[in-house]
C-alpha cells in the first residue's frame, strides 16, 4: 500500500480551482444576458418619421431626428407619450420680433392716438431747432462782416506801405475764433434737427405697424384730446421771441 501524499493532490486542486472560475465566469455571462434581456423587453420603443417620411420604430432616435418630434411606446406598443416638435427657429425669430413690436407699439399708443400726433409733436420739436440754427446763421453773417471790415482795413496799411497794427492782427485772430465757434454751434444744431427727424419719422412707421397689427381699426387721422388744433410757431416767430445765444463778445471795431 502505497503511502498518501500531498504533492499529488496539489495539481488535482489547482485544476479543479481553474475549472470552478471558467464555471464562475460563464455562469456571471450568462446571467447578464439575461438581464439585459429583460431589460430590454421592459425598456421603451421610439416611433418617428426619417427623412423619407417613412414612420421608423428603434430603441433609439438618431439625434438629428429628435427635433421633429416622436413617440415614446411601452414594451407593449402601447402609447406612453408624444413629444412634439421644436419650434422652428424662423417662427421663434418672428415671435420675438412680434413681442418686441407689441411692447413698443404699446408704450407709443400711451403718447399718441395717430401718426398725426406724431407728427405734431415732431414740429414742435423742430420749430425750436430750426430757431436755434437761423440764430447761428445770423451770429455768422455779423462775425463775416466784421472780418470783411478788418481785412480791409488791414489791408489799406499793406497799401500804404506800413506794418499791420497788432491790435488789427489780435482782432482778426479773434474773429476767426468767434467764427469757427459759431460754425460749430450751428453743426451741432442741424445734426440735432436730423436726429429729430430720424427718431419721430420712427417712432410714426412703428406706430403705423403696431395699429396694422395689433389694432382692429385702422389708427384714426386727427389729433387728440391732448393736442390742440393750433398750428406750431414758426422758427421766425420763436427767434424774433428769443435772446441771441451766448457767445463771445465780438472783437471791436479797430480804429487808426
Amino acid at each position: 500500500m502505497h503511502g498518501f501524499s500531498f504533492m499529488s493532490v496539489i495539481p488535482k486542486l489547482a485544476f479543479v480551482r481553474v475549472a470552478f472560475a471558467r464555471v464562475a465566469t460563464i455562469s456571471i455571462a450568462l446571467g447578464m444576458l439575461a438581464l439585459s434581456q429583460v431589460a430590454l423587453a421592459q425598456g421603451y420603443t421610439y416611433r418617428y418619421v426619417n427623412d423619407e417620411g417613412v414612420k421608423v420604430m428603434g430603441n433609439s432616435i438618431p439625434p438629428h431626428y429628435v427635433s421633429r418630434g416622436y413617440e415614446v411606446l411601452s414594451a407593449t406598443g402601447r402609447l406612453l407619450r408624444v413629444v412634439e416638435p421644436a419650434p422652428d427657429p424662423e417662427f421663434l425669430a418672428a415671435a420675438k420680433a412680434k413681442a418686441e413690436l407689441k411692447e413698443k407699439y404699446d408704450h407709443l399708443a400711451m403718447r399718441y392716438s395717430s401718426e398725426h400726433d406724431i407728427e405734431a409733436a415732431k414740429q414742435r420739436k423742430l420749430v425750436h431747432v430750426d430757431a436755434s440754427i437761423l440764430l447761428a446763421d445770423s451770429s455768422i453773417d455779423r462775425v463775416q462782416e466784421q472780418i470783411d471790415k478788418t481785412t480791409l482795413r488791414a489791408a489799406s496799411y499793406e497799401r500804404a506801405g506800413k506794418a499791420v497794427p497788432k491790435r488789427v492782427v489780435d482782432a482778426l485772430a479773434l474773429l476767426d475764433e468767434k467764427m469757427s465757434a459759431n460754425k460749430m454751434i450751428k453743426a451741432s444744431r442741424v445734426a440735432e434737427k436730423q436726429a429729430i427727424v430720424d427718431r419721430f419719422e420712427a417712432d410714426k412707421a412703428l406706430f403705423l405697424k403696431g395699429a396694422a397689427t395689433f389694432e382692429e381699426k385702422a389708427p384714426h387721422e386727427g389729433s387728440s384730446a391732448q393736442e390742440s388744433d393750433q398750428e406750431p410757431l414758426s422758427a421766425e416767430q420763436v427767434t424774433s421771441s428769443l435772446e441771441d445765444e451766448p457767445l463771445e463778445h465780438a472783437a471791436k471795431a479797430v480804429t487808426e
